[in-house]
């Protein structure tokens, strides 16, 4: 892939400031900007029975259903076991069927084998057969948690040392994979000098956990990619050694650009105040125009009804085709739609199989954002 320097300057410099997200404004577009507090880093937690983290379930809180029966205590706090599954009540063939109970948890107890559950009979992807009143958090230690999920910032470094391979602006894209429990988990990261295009990271990261399946759909990796950088010994050992690698060439100061960045952010647990997002430059610029075209609209039916020739339009009602997809409203903000219309560029043309390319998509980010400085103004 041929990519093409952009010139440093001054100038450039401070155009591309001024694209910088400012600090009150990274938490609504998805940035994390401090590191998880004690109680955070608790609701990562995962329920023992449905397997949904504490922070997932504390939005949806609603009054106990009494169980029918007590369920047994768990012997050991450590072992991984799920909720026993509430008893249904006997009542006698006379009586009126009662109403399924409502569980507040609900999971299957059994396991998968050969793609179906053995407790049920289902295939893997039918709904939970059982579950139980009470969500049961796993135990683990806090310092475990911390260790997994706590976030970091960009170090601040005072009087350096020795040869020093700070850039001024990094394009950034990461890809993920899901973990057994089901967490996100960082596979492959991507890197490259915003102005010349250099290459600086482009490596498979072998994951701190079991994985339960790389999403090569959209990641691009395959355990064949997995297994070979970990022979070459070319993988990068886990979260904190991309950090790590990444971290020789980014300070504090410098401008990480990417498309819907603030994902890559959170799969690197990195926190990071000099962020350019392609993503939420064209977000702004699509609310513009539709704040525009719908201020226009207000105006015309205003000086209508002035002068009494309004007419109320039509309700229009979308009818639904079978295996149609539905369009998308305001435009595609998608890296490969933005490329396509912005640059003239075809990318991510895989057969949906074999997902996307970090490289492609970083470029593309950065060339994305260099576009917006070259026509600044003209949006």
């Amino acid at each position: 892939m041929k990519i093409v320097r952009i010139p440093l300057s001054d100038d450039y410099l401070k155009q591309l400031q001024v694209l910088v997200e400012p600090k009150e404004n990274l938490r609504q577009h998805g940035f994390a900007t401090k590191p998880l507090t004690d109680e955070e880093l608790l609701l990562k937690r995962r329920c023992l029975g449905c397997g949904k983290s504490l922070s997932q379930l504390k939005g949806r809180q609603r009054p106990n259903v009494a169980p029918a029966t007590e369920a047994p205590a768990v012997k050991d706090a450590g072992a991984y076991s799920a909720p026993a599954p509430a008893a249904t009540p006997q009542v006698p063939k006379s009586a009126k069927p009662a109403p399924a109970p409502q569980f507040k948890c609900k999971f299957h107890p059994g396991e998968v084998s050969y793609k179906y559950w053995t407790c049920c009979n289902q295939h893997c992807t039918a709904d939970p057969c059982s579950g139980a009143h009470f969500h049961d958090p796993q135990d683990e230690p806090l310092s475990d948690l911390s260790e997994r999920y706590q976030l970091h910032c960009t170090p601040i470094v005072i009087g350096r040392h020795g040869p020093q391979d700070v850039r001024a602006a990094v394009a950034l894209d990461c890809e993920m994979g899901t973990a057994e429990n089901g967490d996100s988990e960082l596979i492959k990261i991507t890197a490259i000098d915003y102005f010349t295009g250099e290459i600086l990271l482009d490596n498979i990261v072998e994951p701190d956990v079991q994985l339960r399946h790389l999403n090569t759909r959209y990641s691009g990796v395959t355990w064949a990619h997995m297994r070979a950088a970990q022979r070459n010994r070319t993988a990068l050992k886990g979260t904190e050694g991309a950090r790590s690698a990444l971290w020789k060439f980014v300070d504090d100061q410098t401008v990480v650009i990417g498309h819907g960045v603030s994902s890559d952010l959170r799969a690197l647990k990195w926190i990071h105040e000099q962020v350019v997002d392609s993503m939420v430059i064209e977000t702004k610029i699509k609310k513009q125009k539709e704040d525009k075209e719908k201020q226009a609209k207000m105006e015309l039916d205003a000086k209508a009804k002035a002068e009494g020739n309004y007419v109320e339009p039509e309700k229009v009602i979308e009818v639904a085709v079978p295996g149609q997809k539905k369009k998308r409203k305001g435009g595609d903000l998608s890296l490969k739609g933005l490329a396509d219309t912005r640059l003239g560029r075809k990318i991510q043309l895989g057969d949906g199989k074999t997902g996307h390319d970090s490289l492609e998509d970083a470029v593309a980010a950065r060339d994305l954002v260099h576009w917006h400085i070259v026509n600044a103004g003209t949006e």
